[in-house]
């Protein structure tokens, strides 16, 4: 083989090489913002992989569809906090309140959407992990001392994002626990007859509860925040390549 070949092998290789991480890199941003619903993760080369960005607006739709649940449940409290012109002399028993349906149906849709989101994220962590504690491998054998630092600089810069991501993710569990805790309670106490739970509670429990699912859905917004600032880099990134 002469020199100009051994170049030219030598050059197809690099190429490769490039190419390669470069691949694997996006996928691995993408796999970590993704809810993949699959046990194992698709292969580098396997054509239906993720595409660079699709994982994060796969986890914007899981972090909408939870928004939505709990933001009707919170309407439904403030519906039910409202008088219900139910009692008169007439009929001094109260009927049920006209909101009481409506509150059932969005609480039992609000347990159904966060059974499905919360093990959709504790895949998404996990899977995310993973997948960054194997690319840190792949930086750790790499030879090429200057290359090492740009990846690594990527690596660092994407890991801090997703960490992001994982954080207010786990803020937001931090608040929606007790809510929903508090959710079951306050409808059981509505199957006590009146008066058995103490006069004015009911308002108070309305109250607290309503507060409650207002500061999970702004824990729900600072999520959206950090895919929006996670894109913003996953696109400088693939920018950034694109120039090399």
């Amino acid at each position: 083989m002469n020199a100009f070949h051994f170049g030219e092998l030598q050059l197809a290789r690099a190429v490769r090489r490039t190419q390669k991480l470069f691949r694997k890199r996006s996928i691995v941003w993408s796999l970590v913002v993704a809810g993949l619903t699959s046990s194992c993760a698709s292969p580098p080369d396997d054509p239906s992989a993720p595409k660079p960005g699709s994982g994060i607006a796969e986890y914007r739709v899981v972090t909408r569809d939870a928004h939505r649940a709990v933001a009707d449940t919170v309407q439904a409290l403030e519906s039910l906090a409202q008088p219900d012109g139910t009692t008169s002399a007439a009929t001094p028993v109260a009927s049920p309140h006209p909101a009481l349906g409506r509150f059932d149906r969005t609480f039992h849709q609000l347990e159904l959407t966060s059974f499905k989101t919360r093990a959709r994220a504790e895949a998404i962590i996990a899977r995310g992990q993973a997948y960054f504690d194997e690319w840190r491998e792949h930086l750790a054998g790499m030879t090429n001392q200057a290359t090492a630092r740009a990846e690594s600089q990527q690596y660092a810069h994407l890991l801090e994002h997703f960490q992001q991501v994982r954080q207010r993710s786990a803020e937001v569990r931090d608040e929606f626990r007790p809510f929903m805790a508090t959710l079951r309670s306050f409808r059981a106490q509505l199957d006590q007859p009146p008066g058995s739970t103490g006069g004015g509670s009911a308002k108070n429990d309305l109250d607290a509860l309503t507060a409650a699912g207002r500061r999970v859905l702004e824990k729900l917004e600072t999520v959206s925040s950090a895919l929006d600032e996670a894109d913003a880099a996953l696109q400088a990134t693939t920018v950034a390549q694109t120039k090399k």
